[in-house]
């Protein structure tokens, strides 16, 4: 399910121009050298198939290479949570991509890159393989990658960063902005508030009026802060006249409270309906592995009803999920 994290880092890098000074930055120094940044493009949907496309964290670019005529893909994926599955999720999405973009030729490597901001370091959750023990841990196989972990991060490192405006700020609201006292959000705006005015002049993609209309949004949605003091921040930080962006703070004070009221009831039904299915589930078939929990709170509405006209009719779990 899209999250307004999701929805801020989807606006920013999936353009190429944002994502590649960000991805440079995270790699290797071995491998920042031997690709070529400015050949870097999104790649084909058809590289994405099925499970990709039903991955709301996914991107995937292409680049050449400078060492060899060919390319190399990166896949990045966005965690804004714990998760114990991500190492086996990236695996399965390797494999994949390696699968439908090689078809014999094994020069075209892909390079995974996870941007996480969960509560706890990363380093904490993909230490041990989840459901083995340490006997059998050593023969899961798992696919190194790239982290940027901005579960603790310091405000100074990221502004010193070499990024685009719009990709310093799209990190900065990420790892600072959730739950942020009011009084606070609108200070940490005001020390933005040349990073604001550099993502307002950008011709984009996107442009600068949908940038500064996204962190509006995500303001509202990740902190307590009222609408109207987002609006006067915006235009007294941005120096815009007030004509130009009162439609903007209008609607983000009019609509803001409402959709977010309705997005969070939807969500709520959403999750009512998970823990239903997972009670019954557990009363048939007992207690339920993680895999199929992560697959319940992954499933769209659709896979939900079908799993739950089956439940009575399903032999095993396996086969009520069509894993048989």
């Amino acid at each position: 399910m899209a999250t307004p994290h999701d929805a801020l880092f989807h606006l920013t890098f999936r353009h190429p121009v944002h994502a590649g000074p960000w991805l440079r930055s995270i790699v290797s120094p071995a491998l920042a050298q031997a690709i070529d940044w400015n050949g870097l493009a999104t790649a084909p949907e058809r590289l994405h198939g099925h499970a990709l496309r039903q991955s709301l964290g996914d991107l995937v670019f292409t680049a050449p290479r400078h060492d060899r005529d060919t390319e190399v893909l990166i896949l990045v994926e966005h965690r804004s949570h714990f998760d114990p599955e991500l190492p086996r999720t990236l695996l399965r999405y390797v494999a994949h991509l390696d699968h439908g973009r090689r078809r014999g030729d094994a020069s075209t490597p892909v390079v995974p890159v996870v941007c996480y901001h969960g509560p706890v370091p990363l380093a904490t959750q993909t230490t041990a393989v989840a459901g083995h023990s340490d006997a059998f841990a050593a023969l899961v196989p798992q696919v190194p990658f790239f982290v940027d972990d901005l579960s603790n991060p310091s405000e100074s490192d990221l502004m010193e960063r070499a990024l685009t405006p719009l990709g310093k700020l799209t990190l900065l609201s990420l790892a600072l902005l959730p739950g942020m006292a009011p009084h606070l959000t609108l200070a940490a705006l005001d020390r933005w508030a040349e990073l604001l005015r550099a993502v307002d002049r950008h011709p984009g993609p996107p442009s600068g009026p949908d940038a500064i209309d996204a962190i509006g949004w995500y303001v509202l949605h990740v902190s307590d802060t009222d609408a109207e003091d987002v609006h006067m921040n915006l235009q007294r930080n941005l120096q815009r006249p007030e004509e130009k962006i009162v439609s903007t703070a209008e609607r983000l004070r009019q609509q803001g409270h409402a959709e977010g009221h309705a997005e969070g009831h939807a969500e709520g039904h959403a999750e009512g309906r998970i823990q239903t299915l997972q009670r019954l589930l557990e009363r048939r078939f007992g207690a339920l592995p993680e895999s199929a929990t992560a697959r319940l709170h992954d499933a769209s509405s659709e896979q939900l009803d079908r799993w739950t006209d089956r439940i009575l009719d399903a032999a095993s779990l396996a086969e009520l999920l069509g894993e048989t």
